[in-house]
């Protein structure tokens, strides 16, 4: 897992386009990749291998033809998860229905 820069990531991982850093090169590379890269293995840690795999299963037999939006996506962790991942989910996102999502197993 790479290092995040100096003073953090800044933009949250759920901002626009609009909201990225721009500049030479990729604009807001780190932001998307490398905090995207870091939230999927605080995840996969938090959650554990089966229950992850158990998870991404889920989510590519259900959605392999459709849209999946983030809400499919954290509550679908969220269900198959043995640890409580909203903390994560709040200090990552600005999602206003965070807290709608049910607590792990539900």
């Amino acid at each position: 897992m790479p290092d995040p820069p100096p003073g953090g990531y800044p933009p949250p991982l759920d901002s626009r386009d609009d909201e990225l850093p721009s500049g030479p090169g990729i604009p807001g590379y780190a932001s998307v990749y490398r905090q995207g890269q870091a939230f999927y293995q605080q995840v996969y840690e938090q959650m554990g291998a089966d229950a992850f795999w158990a998870a991404m299963r889920e989510l590519y037999a259900r959605f392999r033809f459709d849209i999946l939006t983030p809400w499919d996506v954290l509550h679908t962790w969220q269900r198959h998860s043995p640890a409580d991942l909203r903390p994560l989910f709040r200090d990552t996102f600005r999602y206003p229905w965070l807290d709608q999502l049910p607590p792990p197993g539900g």
